[in-house]
């Protein structure tokens, strides 16, 4: 009943802007606490800059028609019950910079139209069911500050294309199925505060850019299969948090890890670690 009655409920306000010559609505915003979906005819909306449908119980698709909203700069429909795809026609919303569809069922792979989203700056859509791979297009969101994809099936290797997103300040793919070794690409990523890779089947060693990497603050990397040497005290003095655990590192803890002064979080069980801890640790007074 709930359900037919959102439904019928959001056709009646849709129908209402037009009727009354209301439709340059901007800005629409709906949390639905009761089962419902969202109806293609909100497509109708043309003038449509903000949509907010999130935190309830909308379940079914994003529709496609939804790709007829080319004035859109923000969609967040997270915190629902969405499943399937994110349609391809997501590609024409050339103006968007906002897109969030996290802690959803979405269960198929990410469309590669999302390359066509060219004032895209920030992309959330963790915790689903998404499958398949990365696609290398990505690279092309060249605005791209925020790419948060933890918490899926996404399965394959890290494109090394990915090292074109200069501008990229957030990268989260934790807990995936995502395989092989780190494209020495990443680590041209400069701008880069937050690199969350745990949870994975990657592997191989962690190449020596990653110390250069100067505004790096969080680096988690645990639950892999990485392995070869580390050298924690080798990371700019700007990190605050590192997790290798449940690695096959082989390393020690130098003396020189006081250095790293603004250190609050480091997690090392499992990780490979010999030899004694040093007493400069104490100096790390956070």
């Amino acid at each position: 009943f709930f359900l037919i009655f959102y439904y019928f409920l959001l056709l009646c306000v849709i129908y209402l802007f037009q009727l009354t010559g209301m439709n340059e609505l901007e800005s629409l915003s709906i949390e639905a606490r009761f089962k419902s979906t969202i109806p293609s005819e909100i497509s109708k909306l043309t003038n449509l800059k903000s949509f907010r449908f999130d935190q309830g119980f909308a379940n079914g698709t994003l529709p496609s028609e939804i790709g007829q909203l080319t004035n859109l700069v923000f969609i967040n429909t997270s915190e629902n019950l969405l499943s399937g795809v994110i349609p391809s026609e997501i590609g024409y919303l050339t103006k968007i910079s906002f897109f969030a569809c996290e802690e959803n069922q979405l269960n198929q792979p990410i469309p590669k139209e999302f390359s066509n989203m060219i004032s895209l700056e920030n992309l959330r859509i963790s915790n689903n069911n998404i499958n398949g791979t990365l696609p290398s297009e990505l690279a092309l969101l060249n605005k791209l500050r925020i790419a948060h994809f933890s918490q899926n099936k996404i399965t394959g290797t890290i494109p090394s294309e990915i090292g074109l997103l200069n501008n990229i300040i957030e990268f989260h793919i934790s807990i995936n199925k995502i395989s092989g070794s780190l494209p020495s690409q990443l680590f041209y990523l400069t701008n880069l505060l937050q690199l969350h890779l745990d949870g994975n089947l990657l592997s191989g060693t962690i190449p020596t850019q990653i110390y250069l990497l100067e505004n790096l603050v969080s680096f988690l990397c645990h639950d892999n299969y990485f392995s070869g040497p580390i050298k924690i005290e080798s990371f700019t003095s700007n990190i605050v948090t590192i997790d290798l655990s449940y690695n096959y590192f082989d390393y020690t803890i130098s003396p020189q890890i006081s250095q790293l002064t603004r250190l609050n979080v480091i997690k090392l069980v499992r990780s490979g670690c010999s030899g004694s801890i040093p007493s400069e640790i104490s100096n790390l007074n956070q």
